[in-house]
C-alpha cells in the first residue's frame, strides 16, 4: 500500500510537471504569433522551446523512474521517498535550464561580435539544434533501454505477465510519451535535412513542438478514467444524457459502495484498488 502511495505521488508529480511544461510551450508558441515587437517575440520563442526541451528531458526521467520500480521496488520505497526524488529532479532541471540558457544566450553573445537577439535565433540557432540532439538522443536511447528491460522483467515474472494492460497504466502512458518524443526527434532530423530558410525553419519547429506538446496532455486525459470522467462532467452540463454514465464511472474510479434502493436487484460494489 505504501509503495503504491509513493509511486502515485512521484508519478503524479512528474506527470503534472510534464503537462505544465507542454502547456506553457504551446501557450508560448501561440502567443508569439500575435506579438509584433521583434525582441519580445524572440524571447517568447526561446522560452517556449525551453519548456518543450524540458518536457523531453522529463520523459527520460519518468522512464528511468519506471525502471527502478520494476527492478528494485523495495529500494524505491525505502531509499527514494517523494521528497528526495523531487529534490533530485528539481536539481537536474535547474542544471539543464542553466545549460540551455547559457548556450542560447551566453555562448551566442560571446561568440558573435555585437550580437543581438536576432542572432540568437539565426546565427546561433545551429548550435542550439546541436545541443538538442546531443541531449535528446541519449534520453531516447536510455528510455528505450529502460522499457526493453521492463518488458523482459514482466515476461520473466508469471505474476506480472498475467496482469492486464490497465494495471500498468503509468508505465503505458510513459511509453506513449516516449513514442511522441521519438516522433519529435525524427521530425527535427527531417526539418534540418530540408535546408530551408531561417523563417521556414522557425515556423516548422514551432509547428512540430506545438503538435508534440499537445499530444502528451491528450494522452494523459484520455488514458485515465478520472480525467475522462471530469471531461464528461463538463459535457453533461449541456447534455444530461451522460449523467448515468458519469455515475457508473464514479463508482469504478473511487471504489464507491452503493446501497441498493427498493426495486434494485443487487448492490454494485467495486473493490478494485
Amino acid at each position: 500500500m505504501f509503495t503504491n502511495v509513493f509511486k502515485n505521488s512521484i508519478f503524479r508529480f512528474l506527470s503534472s510537471a510534464l503537462i505544465s511544461q507542454d502547456i506553457l510551450a504551446v501557450f508560448g508558441f501561440t502567443v508569439r504569433k500575435f506579438v509584433m515587437h521583434q525582441g519580445a517575440s524572440i524571447v517568447i520563442q526561446v522560452v517556449s522551446i525551453y519548456f518543450a526541451y524540458l518536457a523531453f528531458l522529463t520523459i527520460g526521467i519518468m522512464s528511468l523512474e519506471r525502471l527502478v520500480i520494476f527492478i528494485r521496488p523495495n529500494f524505491y520505497m525505502r531509499k527514494l521517498p517523494p521528497s528526495r526524488v523531487k529534490l533530485v529532479v528539481l536539481s537536474l532541471w535547474t542544471f539543464l535550464s542553466a545549460l540551455y540558457f547559457f548556450i542560447r544566450f551566453g555562448y551566442c553573445y560571446m561568440r558573435v561580435n555585437n550580437a543581438t537577439l536576432l542572432d540568437v535565433i539565426t546565427t546561433c540557432n545551429r548550435v542550439s539544434f546541436k545541443m538538442y540532439f546531443v541531449l535528446m538522443f541519449p534520453v531516447i536511447i536510455l528510455s528505450i533501454i529502460c522499457f526493453i528491460v521492463i518488458v523482459k522483467i514482466i515476461r520473466a515474472n508469471p505474476m506480472l505477465s498475467t496482469r492486464s494492460l490497465t494495471e500498468y497504466r503509468a508505465t503505458s502512458i510513459v511509453t506513449a510519451y516516449l513514442v511522441v518524443l521519438i516522433s519529435t526527434a525524427l521530425g527535427y532530423i527531417i526539418i534540418t535535412k530540408l535546408n530551408i530558410s531561417t523563417v521556414s525553419l522557425r515556423l516548422s519547429t514551432d509547428a512540430l513542438n506545438t503538435v508534440c506538446c499537445m499530444l502528451d496532455p491528450c494522452f494523459y486525459v484520455l488514458w485515465y478514467r478520472e480525467c475522462r470522467m471530469e471531461m464528461l462532467k463538463i459535457v453533461s452540463c449541456c447534455c444530461p444524457y451522460f449523467n448515468d454514465h458519469i455515475e457508473q464511472m464514479r463508482i469504478k474510479v473511487f471504489s464507491v459502495v452503493t446501497i441498493p434502493n427498493k426495486g434494485a436487484d443487487h448492490a454494485r460494489v467495486n473493490t478494485a484498488f
